[in-house]
């Protein structure tokens, strides 16, 4: 840029003065689509029973996962049982890979006012009038990626839920001025590491009856930190 400057020996004839504006709109209530979780500018098909969330914006809960730890034969001893990986279709369309298991938040409010993720369970594992008492959900080694921004939140490394659903645990939390953008919390940040970064364990004096357990988790997503 050029500066300028009138010589010293001219004088004002007249002044007046102008605006100017800028206008931000609202922004879009769209929906986000998972990424992938080792590529996140690209999107993601999913080969398993996970389903995104088609939750619109502009500050949305994107992707949770759906945690399984498969059929296991019980005994009268401590036990502890990992969570699989996801399996999401290849670029390439030749087939199916691993990624680890991977919560997405997006924020496009333009605010950085901060957001914060927790998560409940809903309840002890049942099957029908029996549960498993005692029984813990254990998440760790969460890492945050993003393909766009670099003010990353904060992501709690060490989440054992509550199995009476009295207490919700913090996930990630945005504070002000972070989390911009799409963010995805990796359990794991590769797959060797997801290999233990979700697990579930069950005391060996707790009877285990043939047949399948089940509960619940409730993701929630606040506009704000907590």
């Amino acid at each position: 840029m050029v500066g300028f400057s009138w010589p010293s020996c001219s004088v004002e004839a007249a002044s007046t003065s102008s605006k100017a504006d800028l206008f931000y709109l609202p922004p879009d209530q769209v929906v986000t689509g998972p990424k992938h979780p080792y590529h996140p500018n690209q999107n993601v098909d999913f080969g398993d029973a996970n389903r995104p969330t088609n939750r619109k914006g502009p500050l949305s809960l994107d992707f949770v996962p759906n945690i399984q730890f498969h059929a296991q034969k019980g005994s009268w001893e401590e036990e502890r049982y990992y969570a699989p990986l996801i399996q999401v279709q290849r670029s390439d369309e030749k087939g199916l890979e691993q990624v680890p298991n991977f919560v997405q938040v997006t924020d496009d409010r333009g605010s950085l006012s901060g957001w914060t993720l927790v998560l409940r369970q809903n309840g002890q594992f049942r099957n029908g009038a029996h549960e498993l008492e005692g029984t813990e959900i254990k998440l760790s080694k969460l890492h945050m990626v993003s393909g766009e921004s670099k003010r990353p939140p904060i992501a709690f490394q060490e989440i054992t839920l509550d199995p009476d659903g009295k207490e919700s645990s913090l996930v990630i939390q945005a504070k002000k001025g972070t989390g911009a953008g799409t963010w995805l919390g990796l359990f794991g940040k590769d797959n060797q590491e997801a290999q233990t970064a979700i697990s579930v364990t069950v005391p060996g004096e707790v009877t285990k009856e043939q047949g399948k357990y089940q509960t619940s988790l409730t993701w929630e997503l606040h506009d704000s930190p907590i």
